[in-house]
């Protein structure tokens, strides 16, 4: 029975982990498709 509560904890810890990881990479990237996705706009429409 104690197998249960360790797959149960590693299942929890892993997925705050990835959860925490993901959250992380979504905050950078958005900062950098705000300055990119600018300077596309500016790019397409150059007249």
């Amino acid at each position: 029975m104690m197998w249960q509560y360790y797959a149960f904890m590693a299942l929890l810890v892993t997925t705050l982990v990835l959860w925490a990881i993901i959250a992380l990479r979504d905050d950078s990237h958005e900062e950098k498709t705000a300055t990119t996705g600018a300077e596309g706009k500016t790019e397409e429409n150059p007249v």
